[in-house]
């Protein structure tokens, strides 16, 4: 292995004079130098602090496994992992090709449905082609265990701290990139969704806007501290999520008897068995109010749209410069325009995803709480 050349030493030993400190938050400089005997030693610098990077980006803050270098290339997925509580915690990266070091870059925090994994979002959701073309950048953390699960406060979630999670992989990235700390946002599909609402309220003094697929709200979630932007897509054929909530689970169940519907009287009585365990949801209706509350847009009346099978129900708050969302499908569960549910729908004239939908309300938030800094 050649030995490190004066460049990277001269640059290492003249960090303090740029006023940064050499502990492990705010190590700026990670040096690699090739086993190639007589090759040419290469540097790798955190690319937040010097602009001119080539594909690559280091990232001190999170381990990324086999390379000493904390390297992540761009325009392709890499997992790392984060040490919260004593654990290593698994989290998926996409940052584009088009990212520059010199200029903030948007940051969108991604968490998978119960069961379904971090690793398959990409590819399940196409944010990473989203975020090739409109320029931010993806975080997709795991849930734990087998069932790669959230801590939505409900008895068959996980009990792991995930909003220590969750703020740890703002932080991190937030210290290793040149992220726009005013555009960190959050979604989630189903589980995921639950939880990107729970840990936005949590962490509103760092998060943007919030917006979920498939997801709910237990009634436990943190009031959050500061406005906050908030979308939900809902279906009201959710046979894992009900539109309107556990609480007339027992109605629903007598009128599938009176149909004969025993199919999804199966279905419904599965869910009121979970929801006598632990397992609550609220309705669509009661997550779209509790963001008019927080966002001062109680007695609004919303601009309401019908565009075929769906509604978009929408509510402005000038003032504070919020916006609340809910657009309401008249089909079963699932993210429109994604690898597994191909439907598509129309907005404004034109065939479009969930995807599309969800970045074109996330993109243009900023966080309104301006004390927080990295």
């Amino acid at each position: 292995m050649t030995a490190p050349n004066d460049s990277c030493s001269s640059i290492e030993n003249s960090s303090p004079a740029l006023g940064h400190s050499r502990d492990h938050t705010s190590n700026l400089f990670s040096c690699a130098y090739s086993d190639m005997q007589g090759a040419t030693a290469s540097q790798t610098v955190r690319t937040k602090d010097v602009p001119g990077s080539t594909d690559t980006v280091s990232l001190p803050d999170l381990t990324i496994a086999g390379d000493q270098k904390h390297s992540v290339k761009l325009g392709e997925l890499t997992k790392a992992s984060i040490t919260v509580d004593g654990k290593l915690r698994d989290v998926y990266l996409h940052v584009p090709k088009n990212y520059d070091p010199s200029k903030p870059m948007p940051l969108l925090v991604v968490f998978n449905g119960l069961g379904e994994g971090a690793r398959g979002m990409e590819n399940f959701t196409k944010l990473g082609e989203k975020a090739e073309k409109e320029g931010f950048i993806v975080a997709y953390p795991d849930g734990s265990g087998m069932q790669h699960s959230w801590n939505t406060d409900q008895s068959l979630a996980s009990s792991a701290n995930d909003i220590k999670f969750a703020s740890q992989v703002i932080d991190s990235l937030s210290q290793d990139l040149n992220v726009d700390i005013s555009r960190v946002s959050m979604a989630g599909f189903s589980q995921g969704g639950a939880f990107a609402l729970r840990a936005a309220n949590a962490l509103s003094e760092k998060v943007a806007a919030v917006a979920s697929v498939g997801g709910y709200m237990t009634g436990t979630e943190q009031q959050a501290n500061n406005p906050l932007p908030e979308l939900s897509i809902v279906h009201t054929q959710d046979n894992l999520v009900p539109f309107d909530g556990t609480s007339g689970l027992e109605s629903r169940v007598k009128q599938d008897w009176d149909r004969h519907d025993f199919g999804q009287m199966a279905a419904d009585g599965a869910l009121l068995v979970a929801s006598k365990l632990g397992n609550h949801f609220e309705s669509a209706q009661y997550t779209t109010d509790s963001y008019r509350r927080l966002n001062g847009m109680e007695g609004q009346k919303g601009r309401i749209s019908e565009h075929g099978n769906y509604t978009t129900a929408v509510w402005d708050n000038p003032t504070n410069h919020t916006q609340v969302e809910q657009i309401t499908v008249n089909a079963p569960r699932g993210w429109d325009g994604s690898s597994m549910d191909k439907p598509l729908y129309e907005k404004n004239g034109t065939t479009t995803s969930d995807t599309d939908i969800l970045w074109d309300f996330l993109k243009d938030k900023t966080r309104q709480n301006k004390i927080f800094s990295y």
